[in-house]
């Protein structure tokens, strides 16, 4: 029997999830988390073989979670089911080491038979991306736009981009940078600003866009 553990902080979701894998013999859903702390204190205490895992949630996201449970080798494969579609995440999330990758639109007989195969050891990641492109002038329209907001960066914003587009968290870009995970934090949060996101996938995204990983 494959154990499985749903993280995601939206209730109805989570549920929904738990409810598409009650069909399958084969699975047993041992919990369901808010976020991605409560989902390595879930892990550390239980056995657990594949982590369902949002990649935003509060208190600590689906990204950090992942590279904490992978850094410290805890026993469980992890999928990361998003409604992201950009490739630029599905890579980043790739290099990080997770097992697999499921747009949250996934039906379930697709989400069992990616759970029954990652629990084997493969790596699966969704062949379904929107391929869909974006009229010529939008594209170069978006392109100025970002040449202008990544002219107005400082250095030490630039540093501080590249290193949380690696999925590193405050603690770990501060190391690399020598500064405090404080000052960390105020960079990421006028990255934000500059680069009119909410979240760490926006960041990303703005760095595979403009090339600067």
């Amino acid at each position: 029997m494959i154990k499985v553990l749903v993280a995601d902080d939206h209730p109805l979701m989570a549920q929904g999830i738990k409810n598409s894998l009650h069909t399958a013999t084969n699975l047993q859903v041992v919990g369901v988390v808010a976020n991605g702390k409560e989902a390595i204190d879930f892990i550390e205490q239980n056995n657990v073989d594949v982590l369902l895992l949002d990649i935003e949630m509060p208190k600590m996201n689906g990204i950090d979670c992942a590279k904490y449970i992978l850094k410290n080798k805890l026993p469980a494969q992890i999928i990361m089911l998003s409604m992201y579609q950009e490739k630029s995440i599905i890579k980043m999330l790739f290099e990080l080491g997770v097992h697999g990758y499921l747009l949250k639109t996934s039906t379930s007989s697709v989400l069992i038979d990616v759970i029954t195969e990652v629990s084997c050891g493969e790596r699966i990641f969704d062949q379904n991306l929107s391929n869909q492109k974006t009229p010529e002038s939008e594209v170069l329209y978006k392109a100025n736009q970002n040449k202008l907001i990544l002219q107005d960066l400082s250095k030490r914003e630039l540093e501080v981009l590249k290193e949380l587009s690696k999925g590193l968290t405050n603690k770990e870009v501060g190391e690399v940078l020598f500064i405090s995970p404080r000052t960390v934090d105020t960079h990421r949060t006028n990255l934000m600003k500059k680069l009119k996101v909410h979240n760490v996938a926006g960041l990303i995204r703005f760095t595979y866009e403009m090339d600067l990983h």
